[in-house]
């Protein structure tokens, strides 16, 4: 930040998910040295990054009338466990419909979503794998971020919880101290900060970025019709950030851009 803008220059931060993660613990630090934040999807709590995408699907398969087909599903032979996990995380992010095809038509017996979607997203032990092996930052971001389910049987989150594993072993065996990624009080944070969160995001569902929302005082939160980072909405997710960093989230030019008809179809509303 100083080489950019001198030793009490301020900045504008922009991420999501992971990034804006880690946008959240600076401004717990240097919040005074940034301008304007704008941040999707995320958490700054690991048991809440555990138990929100597991809460999300619990609905997701209780609002669709799914939970007996999702039992059948995983009783199949035919069918792993974990590499079901693997394929609805992957769908979740971009086809909720998909999803729900996938565990119908497993619960049936039948392989065909199965295998097209495995042929597209790969086994979950070499995604797994590929990880570790080329994103060692990733395997330790996955352990920080993410505490195990007190409830024994396995659920949506087990990919990313398998991928910290190599992290979680070394703790076990006390060969590192481990730690989970935590904020502390938010509440003297003054940069001005939109948050953003998309109704169909199951890695951080809207109720998780409302309760960091409510940490941070000069803050709004603009919900949208949207998966995880208000994926495949690149350039209605740009105008919004273009706006906000350009008048702030209090603004007139930012309210009118989510009430205009280009926004009719997507926009949800923008809380205080």
């Amino acid at each position: 930040r100083q080489e950019l803008v001198g030793k009490d220059g301020k900045i504008y931060l922009a991420g999501g998910s992971g990034l804006a993660t880690m946008a959240m613990l600076y401004l717990e630090k240097y919040h005074q040295f940034v301008e304007r934040a704008f941040l999707m999807s995320f958490y700054v709590d690991a048991r809440v990054g555990s138990e929100g995408p597991y809460e999300f699907f619990s609905k997701f398969l209780e609002e669709r009338n799914l939970k007996d087909c999702f039992e059948k599903a995983i009783s199949k032979k035919k069918i792993n466990e974990k590499q079901l996990f693997h394929l609805l995380q992957r769908l979740l992010y971009s086809s909720q419909e998909r999803a729900r095809a996938l565990i119908e038509e497993a619960a049936n017996g039948s392989t065909t979503i199965y295998d097209e979607e495995s042929k597209i997203h790969g086994r979950v032990e070499y995604f797994i794998e590929y990880v570790r092996r080329y994103w060692p930052q990733l395997v330790v971001f996955m352990y920080e971020t993410n505490v195990p389910p007190q409830n024994s049987r396995k659920d949506i989150n087990e990919p990313f919880l398998l991928m910290g594993e190599p992290i979680a072993k070394l703790v076990r065996e006390g060969e590192i101290a481990g730690r989970y990624m935590n904020t502390g009080p938010l509440d003297g944070v003054t940069t001005d900060v939109l948050f953003v969160a998309g109704e169909k995001d199951q890695v951080t569902p809207v109720n998780v970025t409302g309760h960091i929302k409510k940490q941070v005082p000069n803050s709004r939160l603009a919900i949208m019709k949207g998966y995880h980072c208000l994926a495949g909405e690149s350039k209605l997710r740009s105008k919004m950030m273009n706006a906000f960093f350009a008048h702030g989230s209090h603004s007139q030019e930012l309210e009118g851009l989510l009430l205009s008809d280009e926004f009719s179809d997507y926009f949800v509303k923008l809380e205080d």
